[in-house]
């Protein structure tokens, strides 16, 4: 089985059962023994990305992909989990970005969405993510973890901003 799923279904079935924010997640993983705090952000994330949880970007619920999953008795993550995880790749910040641009809100169709993304970062100086946050808050955005993820970028891609 997915050892990704197991976790959770481990989760859930800790802390779950009703809809919690992703810092409860990650504290569960930790008080577990199982990751430091960086990682089980790590693994909270991928658990979203893969659907096993679903976030409305505030609060946390099960996703369908957990339906049946059990935990086995004694389990616990493998060795290599965290550096298997790290060669998941996601989409990039900025695919994600659009993507939630154009079904939130007021849905667009991913062009117009773009185009706007373009005016605005030419009109405002932006970056394209900065932009494109922009554009999918003006439109109802409220995922906030791709708002963290965004702003985390800036300040390891800016090593010398003292401010």
């Amino acid at each position: 089985m997915d050892e990704l799923a197991v976790i959770g279904a481990y989760l859930w079935d800790q802390v779950g059962r009703q809809p919690v924010t992703a810092q409860v997640m990650e504290q569960a993983l930790v008080d577990a023994h199982w990751f430091k705090p960086s990682e089980a952000k790590v693994v909270v994330a991928a658990l979203i990305t893969s659907e096993f949880l679903s976030s409305d970007g505030v609060t946390i619920v099960e996703g369908a992909k957990l339906a049946g999953v059990e935990v086995p008795r004694g389990f616990h993550p493998s060795p290599g989990f965290i550096e298997s995880l790290g060669k998941v790749r996601q989409p990039p910040l900025l695919d994600r970005i659009l993507s939630e641009a154009a079904q939130s809100g007021e849905q667009a169709s991913m062009d117009e969405v773009v185009a706007e993304t373009k005016r605005t970062k030419i009109d405002l100086g932006l970056t394209l993510e900065g932009a494109a946050l922009l554009v999918a808050w003006r439109r109802g955005f409220k995922r906030t973890d791709l708002i963290e993820e965004f702003l985390a970028s800036l300040k390891t891609n800016r090593p010398n901003d003292e401010t």
